[in-house]
């Protein structure tokens, strides 16, 4: 059955290897992520995994402010990845949407940083950056305890903390700041991407890839890394 439309795609494709100089070293990441069964949210630095860093007063709209540690995904059809491809790199790999939203996963919430507020000369990346100092001023700094001190807290309290830390985790952590007179091909566009996230490291079997993206010249040394993948292979280096 062909799809109703195909501006979204059923599949998220994650790209690996952006900041690796050479198409090798892309490409062995991508074998050893395979077979580790898990993307890691921070490659670097187990210590953030799975965690929301909040470093203010870093402007949210410049995506300084708070960082979720995750892991992002694109919704791109496979038809139209040529320009993420040039920005990320030509090996990926993309699980169905359906496995993925049981995993967490969750589009980004898209802030035209320079857009107009109705009936204000105000633009929002402004607005976002006053309400966001505006919520900690007021609802988070007196009442982030002591380790100590957490046992004692009243009820209201503890429904204070519990509201922070949804609205930190779930609404802060997925907002995706965006200048809308971009060029399509700019690296910083991030708009077309239509980004998902997950929470912490999402891991997987051979079973749930449901696609690998590579150049071609990789196809035979991955048959023979994966012998065990029967899911679907598309050559990034073609039209």
């Amino acid at each position: 059955m062909s799809a109703i439309q195909r501006y979204i795609s059923s599949e998220l494709i994650h790209f690996v290897g952006r900041q690796l100089p050479s198409p090798e070293e892309q490409y062995h990441l991508l074998i050893e992520v395979i077979k580790s069964g898990k993307l890691k949210s921070s490659p670097k630095n187990d210590i953030f995994k799975g965690s929301v860093i909040i470093q203010l007063p870093n402007p949210i709209s410049q995506g300084k402010a708070i960082t979720l540690y995750g892991v992002c995904f694109c919704d791109i059809p496979i038809d139209d990845i040529d320009i993420h491809v040039n920005k990320y790199s030509g090996f990926g790999l993309s699980f169905l949407k359906t496995f993925l939203i049981n995993k967490g996963a969750n589009p980004v919430f898209y802030i035209a940083r320079d857009g107009k507020l109705l009936r204000s000369e105000k633009n929002r990346g402004v607005f976002f950056e006053d309400m966001l100092q505006a919520f900690f001023r007021l609802l988070v700094k007196d009442i982030m305890p002591t380790e100590k001190a957490k046992k004692a807290l009243d009820e209201e309290n503890r429904e204070r903390i519990d509201l922070v830390i949804f609205m930190i985790q779930y609404i802060f952590g997925y907002f995706k700041f965006f200048d809308s007179n971009t060029p399509e091909n700019d690296e910083n566009n991030y708009y077309m991407e239509r980004e998902w996230r997950t929470v912490g490291d999402l891991e997987f079997n051979l079973q749930n890839v449901n696609r690998i993206l590579l150049p071609r010249k990789y196809a035979r040394q991955l048959r023979e890394d994966i012998p065990d993948y029967s899911g679907q292979i598309t050559f990034t280096d073609e039209d």
